[in-house]
């Protein structure tokens, strides 16, 4: 009991005479735990969160969009054996007039009032709608547009403007992220209102009294797998179904999934590059100070230690350090979690959030340190407890310095001093060295799978708004439109160019897959939609007759090349067509046709049109919006630049995250490089004391402890930006989830950055040994080994 009270008084003494690189060693392995408890913990609080608001406000498991028909297919659905609830919505697509000449796309959702049987909504200030007069505004536009209740706003129907008082302000499962549709990815909270009247009051207005046009359900617990393919067979059947979204490819859910699929992916890496990191830099400090206190051991083993006493006091050293630093990251990881997941449900309006401390959580991330922290030890503390006594007590230069002699390198190459010595420092302590570099490439992995993030969506915004949509403003109706309104509105003022296209959801099928996809006919001549294909198959080609494009994506997921056939299913029918092409294009649920195959294939004498690109003077672009919207069976009008800023400032939530991860990265480097230098320094005291001692200057060690952080940063140069820029591949695979392409093409400045700013830091730590250096007592430490 006396010895091992002795040897913890021991162990605490020496963590406190190296108080520095203890709480170093302490901050490395916290924020490994940090990392570990805050992004599991938040992706599980973000899964539970999402799961809790979709059961509440009984999110729909399939959508039909259909042709307008009459309610009772409401109640005839609602029958069925595995049907739970059912919904019948009438839904309009319009514009909605905010101020002056400014339009926002509108959807006006007819309902009744009261609870919804499916997709409910969450009054979230105001009251709930009571009937004919009213509005419900989805809660991300009424914030981004300043709109509450007691207002009134005025959307047009058929071109008219409808006044409707605002009773409050809402949350809809359907519109947590504010897209019309699974085929715009690209949120815009400020320019796509989401509008819930009553259903009699725009029934009547669009003259479509009894009707709906959109079907919702959720099936039953013990409902059949195939519960939803027979009513999606039968409205076909009936010759009414437009599309059928299942709950997984609504827009919504997908973009909330894929979101949670890169959160697990964070989870998982970045604690693991932060934790072996903590574990190397555990592993060299202890093996220091077993090397230091050598003849320690040996007396301590000659007055009764046993080998398990040795081992037991080195572990604890390790252990300690691990269990302080677990303690501070569960701590530090579960406020971050907490922060992460009330942020991120902030910024979509995730009503019913969940935020928890997850004792499972923790105590895994305490036990995976302690274990890894032990096994870092293990290997010096085994030999500590290993060496005999007489050894031991013996002073061997050649131990306390490291290997003797020169390196085949010296012999081979003549070099100066400056780098001799900081190149013996390294061959010397390779097991040293090969821990900090392992540090240093985590660094650098961390780094560049943030900054390729970074690179990747800026690229992704690149190809959709420069090298794809070209067009400046782009209007979609509801029904197709005469064959001269392109000629027409390119007379108005201010217009440049307009080009007419023809887009509607299909399914193409291969024998490989089927795949839901938004097909869009255009001319192949024109400018204002650019497709990226091969240089070597020209446009007119790839869309003639008979043929399909594909987005390079879709075709892998068909397992197609150019050439082979696929089928169109659309409402026009069956079709089999050629691939004449593949487009890069980073969102992959696209295919193109040309509009004279369109019209071949809904067998009309002209393509039928329901969509214009205009290329459009900026100072004219607000008053030629106002006029679009002002057609009849105008559904949308969307602006190229109003889109783009819209998705950036939605970036921001991502740039917080990239801003915390950079600091984790950086903080890992310091502390890494700080221990690896102050172990050097404590280890080779003497060598730097003989040296001040015949005159050399603190600049020239300054200069040495310098070049040798440099030689390590070079070591781990090539590693770090070759697995870094692979794991941020990886990590973009993870964040698309299949959704779109999220093309890593690391720019030279990310690369710059992260090499340049890890040098600064690795430099910056030299800082604390320096200090010690000029403070050395050269009398005293030109009597010591170690």
């Amino acid at each position: 009991m006396v010895s091992l009270d002795l040897l913890t008084r021991k162990t605490i003494r020496e963590l406190r005479t190296a108080r520095a690189q203890t709480l170093a060693l302490i901050g490395v392995v916290a924020l490994g735990v940090t990392a570990f408890v805050a992004a599991i913990g938040a992706y599980q609080d973000l899964g539970a969160s999402e799961a809790r608001t979709f059961d509440q406000l009984r999110f729909a498991d399939a959508t039909f969009r259909i042709a307008p028909t009459p309610t009772s297919i409401v109640e005839e659905t609602r029958s069925r054996d595995g049907v739970a609830a059912a919904v019948g919505r009438l839904i309009v697509d319009t514009g909605l007039p905010v101020s002056g000449d400014d339009r926002a796309r509108a959807r006006l959702i007819g309902i009744k009032p009261g609870p919804q049987p499916v997709n409910d909504l969450l009054v979230i200030d105001g009251e709930p709608l009571s009937g004919e007069g009213q509005v419900l505004v989805e809660r991300h536009f009424a914030e981004a547009r300043g709109i509450g209740p007691g207002d009134t706003i005025e959307p047009l129907v058929n071109g008219r403007p409808v006044p409707l008082r605002v009773a409050g302000t809402v949350a809809a499962p359907e519109y947590l992220q504010v897209t019309p549709d699974r085929y715009e990815l690209l949120p815009s909270p400020s320019g796509f209102a989401v509008l819930f009247m009553d259903l009699t009051q725009l029934q009547g207005a669009t003259g479509q009294a009894g009707l709906v046009n959109d079907l919702a359900i959720r099936t039953a617990p013990d409902a059949a797998e195939g519960t939803i393919d027979q009513i999606e067979s039968d409205l076909r059947d009936d010759g009414v179904l437009e599309e059928v979204v299942r709950r997984a490819d609504q827009a919504t859910y997908a973009a909330l999934q894929q979101d949670l699929t890169a959160f697990r992916t964070i989870a998982i890496t970045m604690p693991t590059l932060i934790l072996l990191a903590g574990v190397a830099s555990v592993a060299v400090m202890l093996g220091r100070t077993v090397r230091a206190q050598r003849p320690l051991i040996g007396v301590m083993k000659a007055v009764g230690y046993t080998d398990r006493a040795v081992l037991r006091h080195y572990l604890t050293y390790a252990l300690a350090i691990g269990a302080a630093g677990s303690l501070a990251g569960v701590a530090a990881g579960t406020a971050l979690g907490s922060a992460i997941t009330n942020g991120y449900a902030a910024e979509l309006g995730i009503p019913f959030t969940t935020s928890r401390f997850h004792l499972g959580i923790a105590a895994l991330a305490v036990t995976l340190t302690l274990a890894a922290v032990a096994a870092a030890g293990a290997r010096p503390a085994w030999r500590s407890a290993k060496i005999a006594p007489a050894i031991a007590v013996r002073v061997d230069v050649s131990a306390a310095t490291g290997r003797p002699g020169r390196s085949r390198l010296e012999r081979l190459v003549p070099l100066p001093l400056r780098v001799r010595i900081p190149l013996r420092s390294v061959g010397r302590s390779p097991g040293r060295a090969l821990g900090t570099v392992t540090g240093i490439v985590s660094a650098f992995v961390l780094l560049l799978m943030v900054l390729g993030l970074r690179d990747g969506i800026g690229l992704f915004l690149q190809r959709v708004f420069d090298d794809v949509e070209r067009w400046d403003a782009t209007a979609t109706y509801d029904q197709p439109q005469p064959p001269g309104l392109a000629a027409d509105i390119a007379d108005w003022p201010g217009v440049r160019e307009v080009s007419p296209y023809l887009q509607l959801a299909a399914t193409v099928t291969s024998d490989s897959g089927r795949e839901e996809v938004l097909v869009t006919a255009v001319e192949p001549d024109q400018t204002l939609h650019v497709l990226r294909l091969d240089a070597a198959t020209p446009t007119a080609d790839a869309l003639g007759p008979g043929q399909i494009v594909l987005t390079d994506g879709l075709a892998g997921d068909l397992g197609v090349e150019i050439g082979d056939t696929v089928t169109l299913l659309s409402p026009a029918g069956e079709q089999s067509l050629h691939v004449g092409g593949t487009s890069d294009e980073p969102i992959p649920a696209r295919a193109y046709l040309s509009l004279d195959e369109a019209a071949r294939i809904a067998g009309t004498p002209a393509p039928p049109v329901n969509g214009l690109y205009l290329r459009v003077d900026p100072d004219a672009l607000a008053e030629v919006r106002t006029r679009l919207y002002d057609q009849t069976g105008a559904e949308a009008v969307k602006v190229r630049q109003e889109m783009r800023d819209d998705l950036a400032s939605l970036l921001a939530v991502f740039n917080v995250i990239i801003a915390v991860m950079l600091a984790f990265a950086l903080a890992m480097a310091f502390a890494l490089v700080f221990n690896a230098m102050t172990v050097t320094v404590l280890e080779r005291e003497r060598e730097y004391a003989t040296m001040r001692a015949i005159g050399a200057r603190p600049g020239l060690v300054a200069r040495t402890l310098g070049t040798e952080a440099t030689l390590l940063w070079a070591l781990a140069l090539a590693p770090g930006l070759l697995l870094g820029t692979w794991l941020a591949g990886r990590l973009a695979d993870a964040v698309a989830a299949g959704l779109f392409d999220l093309p890593v093409e690391l720019t030279t400045t990310s690369y710059l950055l992260t090499a340049g700013g890890l040098l600064v830091t690795i430099l910056v730590a030299l800082a604390p040994p320096l200090r010690r250096i000029r403070r050395l007592d050269l009398a005293a430490a030109t009597k010591t080994l170690a």
